[in-house]
């Protein structure tokens, strides 16, 4: 790896700790608000996704590479920094249910219950909806609960950067003076 590649992977290192710092801050607003499972909670979670992702490439597009970025190597960037804002919001998934919340994990089934219950899903269909529930919760640990937030941060994240990319690329100009480019037709 040269020089370049190297100083593009720690720039998206250090893009991807903000990304992630950003799910890590309102994670903890709404969980010291009392509404970790809030309908409000789960409209920010999206825009944080789509909001950072963009943010975050195009001040790298425009601060690191200096502007000019093809689709693929904007979305390669995306890509990175969602992966390492899914290691840092996995990492500080394990320690919040571990050591800060032991109980999230009862919490979140409990009231993925509750919605369950009260969804107006047919009375067969959300038992055994209630039942499945009640299965994968005896099964669930904060090191499972950080493997699937990593998996769908990174998921989300690369679904993401397959649209903001598409906005963020900016072909590198064509150089009017190289060879066999002309803008002068004969008669002017």
């Amino acid at each position: 790896m040269n020089n370049s590649t190297l100083s593009i992977w720690k720039a998206s290192m250090n893009y991807g700790a903000i990304y992630g710092a950003a799910f890590i801050v309102t994670d903890l607003i709404f969980y010291w608000a009392n509404a970790p499972f809030s309908s409000v909670y789960m409209l920010v979670r999206p825009i944080i996704l789509i909001a950072g992702l963009y943010i975050t490439s195009r001040h790298m597009r425009n601060n690191f590479i200096l502007g000019f970025v093809s689709y693929g190597k904007m979305f390669s960037i995306s890509v990175r920094i969602s992966f390492f804002a899914a290691v840092l919001f996995g990492f500080y998934k394990f320690i919040f249910c571990t050591y800060i919340n032991p109980n999230y994990i009862y919490e979140y089934f409990q009231t993925s219950g509750e919605i369950l219950a009260n969804s107006g899903l047919p009375e067969a269909f959300a038992d055994q909806m209630l039942d499945e529930l009640a299965k994968e919760q005896d099964k669930a640990t904060p090191l499972s609960l950080a493997k699937s937030e990593l998996f769908a941060k990174f998921f989300w994240g690369t679904v993401v950067a397959l649209f903001t990319s598409i906005f963020l690329n900016k072909p590198t100009p064509k150089n009017p003076f190289s060879q066999g480019t002309s803008y002068f037709t004969d008669n002017q």
